[in-house]
């Protein structure tokens, strides 16, 4: 991600915090996948990358479901 933000690639970055925040769903670290999958959200619906807003989504909703 450090890559992405020094070279300015919005993509690269969104694609990033999606990784950072299913990875943190792996690791039932679901706090934390809630804020990396919000931030790919809100850097891929400016970019309008549907797909990964939509993952980003799914991924959120389901941090909360495991949250309880």
């Amino acid at each position: 991600m450090s890559f992405a933000r020094a070279n300015g690639d919005r993509f690269l970055e969104a694609t990033s915090l999606l990784n950072l925040g299913a990875a943190s769903l792996k690791e039932e670290r679901f706090d934390e996948a809630i804020d990396w999958s919000r931030d790919a959200y809100e850097v891929s619906a400016a970019l309008t990358a549907r797909d990964i807003t939509l993952v980003a989504v799914l991924n959120i909703g389901w941090a909360y479901y495991r949250l309880g």
